[in-house]
Order: C-alpha cells, then sequence, then structure tokens
C-alpha cells in the first residue's frame, strides 16, 4: 500500500503537469491569434499554428475539437472575455451612472483596438450565412448586452423606461465601431473624428427620456 509520503510525492509530481496544459494551451491560443490575424482563417493551417508551438497538429486537436473550435477560442480569449470582466467590475464599482456606462464602452473600444484584425475576421464571420457569426452573437454578445440592459432598466434610479430599445442601440454602435476599426487606415479616410462616444452620451440621454408612442 502506498504510504503518505509516496501520495504526496505522486501529487507534486502530476502537478506540474496540468500546469503544462493549461500553458500549452495557452501558447496555441497565443499563435492562433497571431496566425488568423495575419493569414485569415482559411489559410491559416494547424499545422503552422503548431510549429510556431513546438508541437504538432494532432496535440492541437487534443486541445481544441476543430479549427473552427480553435478560431472561436480565440475570438473568446482576444475580443470578449477580457470585455465581459471589465464590464462587471465597472457595473460593481461605486463610480456615477454617468461615468460607468461610457467607461464600459470604452473598455469594450480599447480591447478591440488592439486586435482590429481579428475583429475584422469576427465581422466577416457575422456576415457569411454559413459563418459562425450567428453562434458568436448568441454566446458572445448577447450575454454582455443582457447584463448591461439589466443593469440600465432595473438597478439604477430612476431606470431607464422599460420600452426603450437600449439593446438595439447599444447593438448599432458596437457594429459601427467595429467596422471603423476593423478598416483601420482606410477609416481615416471616411470618417474625419472618433465621436463614438460623444454618439453614445447623446443616445443615451435620448434613451432615458424614452416615452411610450402614443395611442391614436
Amino acid at each position: 500500500m502506498i504510504g503518505t509520503f509516496e501520495f504526496a510525492l505522486c501529487l507534486s509530481m502530476a502537478r506540474p503537469a496540468k500546469s503544462e496544459n493549461r500553458n500549452t494551451r495557452a501558447d496555441i491560443l497565443n499563435a492562433a491569434a497571431t496566425a488568423f490575424a495575419a493569414q485569415g482563417f482559411h489559410q491559416a493551417s494547424l499545422a503552422d499554428i503548431g510549429r510556431d508551438v513546438g508541437i504538432s497538429a494532432r496535440t492541437i486537436l487534443h486541445h481544441f475539437a476543430s479549427k473552427e473550435d480553435l478560431f472561436d477560442e480565440v475570438i473568446r480569449a482576444k475580443l470578449f472575455e477580457p470585455i465581459g470582466v471589465g464590464i462587471r467590475r465597472a457595473l460593481d464599482s461605486d463610480m456615477p451612472v454617468e461615468l460607468k456606462l461610457p467607461l464600459i464602452m470604452q473598455q469594450v473600444f480599447d480591447v478591440w483596438s488592439g486586435h482590429p484584425r481579428l475583429l475584422s475576421l469576427t465581422l466577416a464571420e457575422f456576415l457569411r450565412p454559413s459563418g459562425m457569426g450567428k453562434q458568436m452573437v448568441l454566446e458572445y454578445v448577447m450575454p454582455l448586452l443582457t447584463e448591461i440592459e439589466r443593469f440600465v432598466k432595473q438597478d439604477i434610479t430612476p431606470p431607464m423606461p422599460a420600452n426603450a430599445p437600449f439593446r438595439e442601440i447599444m447593438a448599432q454602435i458596437l457594429l459601427m465601431h467595429a467596422t471603423r476599426l476593423s478598416m483601420q487606415d482606410v477609416s481615416q479616410q471616411v470618417f474625419e473624428a472618433d465621436n463614438t462616444q460623444e454618439i453614445f452620451r447623446r443616445l443615451l440621454d435620448m434613451l432615458f427620456q424614452w416615452e411610450t408612442p402614443r395611442l391614436a
């Protein structure tokens, strides 16, 4: 029968494997993010990504079910997970409401501006009828919008009117800014200045004063 010392030794020897497994997964995600951004989803190969990490394509498939699954995880980790953390931190803070919502939007913009090419690929998936965009919207975008909408319509005083189209306005603002960022250099020729935050503030003022349409 194994003794206490031997059991503890076995545990200590097993722990690095878990840590190594997590590190390998993180390395794959980082290498995949670089490859997808440089080559696009369809041109980037698992073999190339694995070569950058020092592993085989088969090993990648041990961590991710498919190339599509890997791409989905990259988008989640780089474009949406940091936003979710920032949103919850802002909503739980003691700062005034009028500062929270612009701060949330700025956190979204800051995260996305760091990955314009990945953002462009994500938009392309939204537009492709058979793309992964619809699932990404359901998994990543809608939960964020729902959490912010619940805050402005239930958790603050006075709340935003229940019938105010907050989610629709937020979605339009996010789509507009995502398009702007993904266009990169061209956006400077199309847009004279970045007025997204000012547009958002004015729309918020409008939404907080939203009135129920009167029946004729």
